[in-house]
Order: structure tokens, then C-alpha cells, then sequence
């Protein structure tokens, strides 16, 4: 299998992953706050949901980076992917060990909505690991797409003036 191949399988895999994981925070926040009405003090606008809903757009962000600079051809940008894919992957793993505290502590319709936007992190977090790994299996690429700049001397191109010393050893 060609390795464009495998990422744009990956990629899609992340959308569908994205998909679940947006409609399990969605519906974790609706049953959230239809079981907790009457509290004076929002208990579904925690640090916890903000973090969550922050990562799921910060992945949005991520996939939409992901298409742009893999499927233009841009070999320089795949080490800005890999880390890129790796911050996000981070925040989810964060964010599934909130959710799946909230998992413990809930019951109804309150833990299985968390706990599929615990299934929809956990299937982003292996396709990001797994683009990453295919990304990264591959560095010479981006690192011959720099070697004319990381090569040059631009140094040896000066012209002095002036007589040049015969020899230089010390006296």
C-alpha cells in the first residue's frame, strides 16, 4: 500500500472519529444540563467541558491543517503536522481521563453519552498516533526538501581582496 494510501485511510478514519466524538460532547452537554436545571452554579460549564470542547475544534483545526499541507505536497510541513497531531493526541488523552472520571460518577443517559465522546477520543487519539507514526516513518523526504538551504555556505562564496598568506602554520 502507497503511503498516501494509508494517511488519506487514517484521515477518514479521523473524521469519523471526529463525528462521534462531536456528537458525544453535544450530547453530553444537552443531558448535562437537562439533569441539572435548577443549579445555581452551571455544573456542565466546568473547566472539564471547556477543555473538551476546546480540544474537539482544536482537532477540527488540526484535520482541516492535516489536509491542506499533506494533500498540497508540501514535504517541509510534515514535522509541523507531527507536532501538530501530537499536542492534540496530548490534550485528548487529558480529556478522556476526565471523561471517564465523569463516567464513574454519572448513571442514565448522563454516562453513555460520556461515554461516547470517551469512544470518539479514544478512536482520534490512535488515528492522530498512527498518521503520526506513517509521518514520521518517512523524515528524509522533508529534510531533502531543506537540504539546498541547510547545505550552503554562504561563506565560501566572499571574494577577499588582497594577498593571501602562504602558509598557515604558527611560528
Amino acid at each position: 500500500m502507497q503511503r498516501s494510501t494509508i494517511v488519506s485511510l487514517l484521515f477518514g478514519l479521523n473524521i469519523i472519529a471526529w463525528i462521534i466524538l462531536l456528537g458525544g460532547i453535544s450530547a453530553w452537554q444537552y443531558n448535562c444540563n437537562k439533569e441539572n436545571p435548577d443549579s445555581i452554579v452551571d455544573v456542565c460549564l466546568t473547566a472539564y467541558a471547556q477543555l473538551a470542547w476546546w480540544a474537539v475544534f482544536f482537532q477540527l483545526f488540526t484535520l482541516i491543517f492535516l489536509a491542506v499541507a499533506y494533500y498540497t505536497r508540501r514535504g517541509s510541513n510534515k514535522l509541523g503536522l507531527m507536532v501538530t497531531l501530537a499536542m492534540v493526541t496530548t490534550l485528548f488523552f487529558v480529556v478522556t481521563n476526565n471523561a471517564f472520571t465523569v463516567v464513574k460518577s454519572s448513571s442514565g443517559a448522563l454516562r453513555s453519552s460520556t461515554e461516547a465522546f470517551a469512544a470518539g477520543a479514544i478512536l482520534t487519539m490512535m488515528a492522530n498516533l498512527l498518521i503520526i507514526f506513517v509521518l514520521g516513518d518517512d523524515m528524509s523526504s522533508a529534510v531533502a526538501a531543506q537540504e539546498p538551504y541547510l547545505n550552503s555556505n554562504p561563506a565560501s562564496s566572499v571574494q577577499m581582496s588582497g594577498a593571501k598568506p602562504t602558509s598557515s602554520a604558527m611560528v
